[in-house]
């Protein structure tokens, strides 16, 4: 009986440090289950945010590329649109210049020779119809000749050292260049 009883006392100890023992044993397994779903946790919101900011990054990218097509394009149209203005300016003055090519070329011999001294030798160059009447101006020291195709006058003086150039189409390049490049400092800043 006394043996009974100390077996049954073992057995109830041994059984009280068995539960003792799982219970610790749960308990380190809760613990460890809950610091790895911790860490799990962190893990996954420490990649959302990497994550997040990769999308930012990449969507600012593509917000600034879409902008500067978009920059590009409307670049490109003001330029078409500048280039046909000039073009029609170009086929404009073209028209002028044929109906009105004497009295144009006049001009622009007065203008040539407003420029130089009234003592100075060289060639004047003028469209072949208007050699007649340009001859009727101009002082004795400048030849005047034909130049086909020109659309304005060119006056080169004797020793070299000057040509003056006086066309619609240097004109209009003139104008093209300064507008140009105001409109490029309004698109540039």
């Amino acid at each position: 009986m006394a043996e009974t009883r100390l077996l049954q006392a073992l057995e109830e100890e041994a059984k009280r440090q068995e539960e003792a023992i799982l219970q610790s044993a749960r308990s380190e397994a809760e613990r460890i289950i809950d610091e790895a779903r911790k860490r799990k946790e962190r893990s996954l919101k420490e990649e959302e945010e990497r994550i997040r900011e990769r999308l930012l990054r990449e969507r600012q990218a593509l917000i600034n590329r879409v902008r500067r097509e978009e920059k590009e394009k409307l670049l490109n149209l003001k330029w078409q649109i500048l280039e046909g203005i000039f073009e029609e300016a170009r086929e404009s003055l073209r028209k002028e210049w044929e109906d009105r090519k004497e009295e144009m070329t006049l001009s622009l011999v007065r203008e040539v020779l407003h420029r130089v001294g009234k003592d100075e030798k060289g060639v004047l160059r003028v469209p072949p119809s208007t050699v007649g009447a340009v001859k009727g101006i101009v002082p004795r020291g400048i030849r005047v000749e034909a130049l086909e195709g020109i659309d304005g006058v060119v006056l080169s003086l004797q020793d070299g050292r000057i040509e003056y150039r006086d066309t619609i189409t240097s004109r209009l390049e003139k104008v093209r260049r300064v507008l140009l490049h105001e409109i490029g400092n309004i698109l540039f800043g």
